[in-house]
């Protein structure tokens, strides 16, 4: 199967300017060390998202803020054609399905119209402004033909969104939303919610548990 990846027609925005912010001391801190468990997660991501379908073997997957690539080399191993995009230059190199992967922004995604049955966002909105999470919302309707899985930090969620309790200089403090405001976002754009929490509050793990905050199965209307 081809890969669904096209140079984007949408010009250059804050986000790919903003993109070396999220280099290897970004994902190496020593309070994230993103790289030393983000395969862990992506099992339990890519488990919890096939309890809610039954793809079949000609679906096409992408996962949108892919990082290391997680999420796609988990779906690869399950013998699904899945491709991931990412800001970070640094992520895109380590990768160990750097093959797979290109650099892109959600709010100008490089592949074409209707070119992927099932798209992940995970853990990534929290980054963009409210115009340009409306601008992303768009672009993964435009990508999507099947079902959207959505992660992301809510305004209420003050174990997450608090800056003192969960530092993090790049997320967008005052533009989180509500979750409310997140569905309604992604159903202006042209999406419906089809389950709330796909994935728990916490999962115990090592080296430390799995957190998620808000999260969702939306279907194209």
């Amino acid at each position: 199967m081809a890969s669904p990846f096209q140079k984007s027609s949408v010009p250059s925005d804050r986000t790919i300017r903003d993109a070396g912010k999220f280099d290897q001391h970004y994902f190496e801190e020593e309070n994230y060390v993103y790289g030393k468990w983000y395969r862990d997660q992506a099992k339990i991501i890519v488990e919890r998202m096939f309890r809610h379908m039954k793809p079949k073997r000609d679906w096409l997957f992408l996962d949108v803020g892919c990082a290391l690539g997680g999420i796609v080399e988990e779906l690869r191993k399950k013998k699904f054609e899945s491709y991931g995009i990412d800001l970070s230059r640094w992520c895109l190199k380590k990768s160990p399905v750097r093959e797979y992967l290109t650099f892109g922004s959600v709010t100008g995604i490089p592949c074409a119209d209707q070119s992927v049955d099932v798209v992940t966002c995970i853990d990534m909105f929290q980054y963009l402004t409210k115009k340009e999470m409306e601008k992303a919302a768009k672009e993964l309707r435009r990508i999507t033909r099947r079902l959207l899985f959505f992660e992301c930090i809510t305004s209420e969620d003050e174990a997450f969104s608090d800056p003192k309790e969960n530092p993090d200089p790049e997320r967008k403090d005052r533009s989180l939303l509500s979750e409310d405001g997140y569905i309604k976002v992604l159903e202006a754009a042209g999406f419906r919610l089809k389950k709330k929490g796909f994935l728990p509050r916490v999962i115990k793990a090592k080296p430390y548990d799995h957190e998620f905050s808000f999260n969702a199965v939306f279907e194209v209307l």
